[in-house]
């Protein structure tokens, strides 16, 4: 990665970048991600992810495609890269109807930029558990935990529809995270560690309408380098349908983004 400083290396026509492992901080019960490369040729990118036991053994591999190079190889670019998303990344927490001491998943947590405005909802008594596939991402959310001292945030570092969150929440928040939505592995993963009633969010980038042709030519230029596929980028939340009930859906950024509201079925009023 340029900013750490570690070169390339070439091999077999193919360059590797392999960010640092992750650290002890993340869930010592979980099957880290100790190893992430992306392999680059002329015609195919992949991640490709080495869970190991706690003795070190190879307990599996998943290769993903690398949309994905935004995730590891450029992570120390993402903040940048995404700053003018922080507005919708605030009216997406904002939308949530959270209290303190609740407990919320924050979906494809990236780098951790939700986990402050997350932080001012939930409080000291609340939690928040970020999950991302990235160990890239999940390393430089590491080190804002670390900053900003927050004992009550977990991170764990797999992709959302393997992974072992290790709670019950109140909230769900999927921010900008259009290839877990278009999984239904990784939504029925999640959704069976909700709470009847709990509240959902997602938000993120969509097709404006057709005639729309500048507007559709700017989604397309911001969102490429973050998405493996644009399959399901006119409903991005067409699969979520099925998960709650109630979904009400905003199109922000002149039709070319959306905000999504919607509830698990379970509580009082919510059938």
């Amino acid at each position: 990665m340029g900013r750490s400083g570690r070169r390339a290396q070439r091999s077999d026509g193919a360059r590797r970048h392999r960010p640092r492992g992750l650290r002890a901080s993340t869930l010592d019960s979980l099957p880290a991600t100790h190893r992430v490369s992306v392999h680059e040729t002329a015609t195919r990118r992949n991640a490709e992810f080495t869970f190991l036991d706690d003795t070190g053994h190879v307990t599996a591999t998943k290769t993903l495609p690398a949309a994905q190079t935004a995730y590891v190889r450029d992570a120390f670019d993402y903040d940048s890269r995404t700053s003018s998303y922080q507005k919708y990344r605030r009216e997406s927490v904002d939308l949530l109807p959270l209290r303190r001491g609740d407990v919320v998943l924050d979906v494809g947590c990236g780098t951790g930029l939700c986990f402050g405005l997350l932080e001012d909802r939930v409080g000291p008594a609340g939690r928040v558990v970020g999950i991302d596939a990235s160990a890239s991402m999940v390393e430089l959310a590491e080190e804002r935990v670390r900053t900003h001292r927050w004992d009550n945030v977990t991170l764990v570092p797999a992709p959302v529809e393997d992974a072992r969150i290790p709670v019950t929440a109140d909230a769900a928040l999927f921010c900008a995270t259009h290839d877990i939505l278009q999984s239904q592995p990784a939504l029925e993963n999640v959704f069976s560690r909700l709470r009847p009633g709990s509240w959902v969010v997602a938000s993120g980038g969509k097709w404006a309408s057709t005639w729309k042709a500048a507007v559709n030519l700017c989604v397309l230029a911001v969102h490429e380098p973050f998405v493996s596929s644009f399959d399901g980028f006119a409903r991005p939340w067409s699969l979520l349908e099925s998960f709650v009930e109630g979904l009400k859906v905003t199109e922000v950024a002149f039709g070319g983004g959306y905000l999504a509201l919607g509830r698990v079925a379970g509580a009082p009023g919510v059938r």
